[in-house]
């Protein structure tokens, strides 16, 4: 019988199972099951270490076993949970709030969204989790505290006086917590505007006060999409319209910092730099539109950027259902962990979508 087994056996019949509920289940069959599986948290950490092993949580292994399950199966089941956000009306003004606007918006709204969640006490809802995004032309962030002491604060941040379509937020990025350059009371936000403008702003929540800590030189050129490494020495790069990609240091002292390197494309092949997304601290993948090389992935290092690999596509694979060709774009990349069972070296997997609708694994 089960019940019967050493508990050493029952731990390695646990981690197997597919969900949280069916461990609760297994601990209510008797008692001597009840009581190994809910003395400690030893089966709920190996069932979550083992079943998620690419994803990091805080040692409350009941609650994150239950939350990722849940999450794996909404995901299975092709489940979506949407919701809407609006900042309250009674948001802190932050920064200027007289801007007036000289043109009619003829870009389109571009959403440009950054969140980070901490663990802030002894327990799963103790949260503190940050949320900022580009609304047109101003930065919207809301700060909100769950658990015993929960709490939500409103901020709207414009630094701006008249405004244009081109002064709207293409790019946003929160620093975590860990970052070199971040005062624990504060929030530091990298954002970059349309017309080219690129900064680093630290805002107070407490006293709704701002702070320019570094402005990125772009020499106002116009700006597609911006995105940042993880790591202890976080990478900021700003991909352009006209094709190019500038890198920037992050945890310099300086106030303005100038690129450490830049991709650059030859004027016959002004688009060739479509999509770019950093696949790991050192590394990052490119999307081209070319069938021979659709996705290019460069090493970065503090003295160049440099080509490590070439992933291109035969034209068969991009004929639909219906015979047409579709294109080679990469509209999006997503860099699979490294585990312990996959060996290799972070930014040596992942996965792209492409534009004839297809995801695939580089």
């Amino acid at each position: 019988m089960l019940s019967k087994l050493p508990s050493e056996i029952i731990y390695h019949i646990a981690i197997f199972l597919p969900t949280a509920s069916a461990l609760a289940r297994l601990a209510q069959t008797c008692r001597r099951l009840y009581k190994i599986i809910t003395a400690d948290a030893r089966i709920f950490r190996a069932f979550v270490q083992s079943r998620f092993p690419a994803i990091e949580t805080p040692p409350f292994w009941k609650d994150a076993a239950q939350a990722l399950t849940s999450r794996s199966r909404a995901l299975d089941r092709h489940a979506i949970i949407g919701r809407f956000v609006i900042p309250s009306p009674d948001a802190k003004k932050v920064g200027a709030h007289r801007a007036t606007r000289r043109d009619n918006p003829t870009l389109g709204y571009r959403p440009a969204i950054d969140s980070y969640e901490v663990w802030t006490g002894g327990s799963w809802a103790d949260r503190r989790e940050v949320l900022a995004w580009g609304a047109a032309d101003e930065l919207a962030v809301r700060v909100r505290k769950s658990g015993k002491h929960s709490d939500e604060q409103w901020l709207v941040f414009n630094d701006l006086e008249h405004i244009s379509s081109y002064d709207d937020i293409c790019g946003v990025h929160l620093l975590r917590p860990e970052h070199p350059r971040k005062d624990v009371d504060k929030e530091h936000i990298i954002f970059g505007r349309l017309c080219g403008d690129l900064v680093h702003v630290s805002i107070s929540p407490d006293d709704a006060t701002h702070e320019y800590k570094q402005s990125f030189v772009t020499n106002r050129t116009e700006l597609h999409r911006i995105d940042i490494s993880d790591g202890p020495d976080p990478i900021l790069a700003a991909h352009f319209y006209n094709g190019s990609i500038a890198f920037f240091r992050t945890t310099t002292g300086e106030s303005k910092v100038d690129p450490f390197a830049v991709l650059k494309t030859v004027p016959e092949e002004l688009a060739r730099h479509k999509y770019s997304r950093f696949l790991s601290p050192d590394r990052i993948a490119i999307g081209t539109g070319d069938l021979s090389n659709s996705v290019t992935v460069y090493n970065i290092t503090p003295q160049e950027v440099s080509r490590f690999r070439e992933i291109g596509l035969n034209i068969e694979d991009l004929y639909g259902v219906d015979g047409v060709t579709r294109r080679a774009h990469v509209s999006s990349v997503a860099s699979l962990k490294m585990t312990a069972q996959t060996g290799g070296t972070p930014g040596d997997l992942f996965l792209a979508g492409w534009g004839d609708g297809v995801v695939r694994y580089g």
